[in-house]
């Protein structure tokens, strides 16, 4: 009875220690730190299997907001020979703000990494107005802007009035 308590713990005790021992991981990753608005982050590393079957293993990428929400997807890759993957995507407004930092996940199997890169330009008053006029200029958000328009009217133009008319008795 003792014997198969202590096979039965070391059985339960491997089986614990199995996936932190032999388990996927992503080695080498890397980035590009710095990137200016349309123009690539080059992302590479190398993917290192348990079983040491390291080629033909589909990569995911995502990029993440420093929220962690999602933006954008690059393109799904595979690994060479070694393992190794590389990879680039543009970055462009608006899904990627001006002087801001943001997360760049590589998923491979069951193993994934995260490196962050920043957005180095500065912002200036006519990018800002401009993403604001494309907001409220934009198919999908009319409705919103009309509403909101219709009701600062309605607010504004009885105040007018009385504003109008106390003008014009006092």
């Amino acid at each position: 009875m003792v014997q198969k308590i202590k096979l039965f713990t070391i059985l339960l005790l491997f089986a614990f220690l199995t996936p932190f021992i032999f388990s996927d991981s992503i080695e080498n990753y890397k980035i590009t730190q710095e990137v200016n608005l349309n123009e690539q982050v080059k992302i590479f590393g190398l993917f290192q299997d348990s079983n040491a079957l390291n080629s033909n293993v589909l990569c995911s990428f995502y990029f993440l907001t420093d929220q962690n929400r999602l933006i954008d997807r690059g393109n799904d890759i595979y690994t060479d020979g070694s393992g190794y993957f590389s990879n680039s995507f543009i970055v462009t407004e608006p899904d990627f703000l001006r002087d801001n930092n943001y997360t760049a996940r590589v998923v491979c199997d069951n193993a994934e990494n995260t490196a962050e890169f920043q957005i180095m330009q500065k912002r200036t008053n006519e990018q800002f107005l401009s993403q604001e006029f494309d907001f409220m200029t934009n198919s999908d958000n009319t409705n919103g802007v009309l509403s909101v328009g219709f009701a600062l009217l309605i607010l504004i133009i009885p105040i007018l009035i009385i504003w109008g008319l106390w003008k014009v008795f006092t």
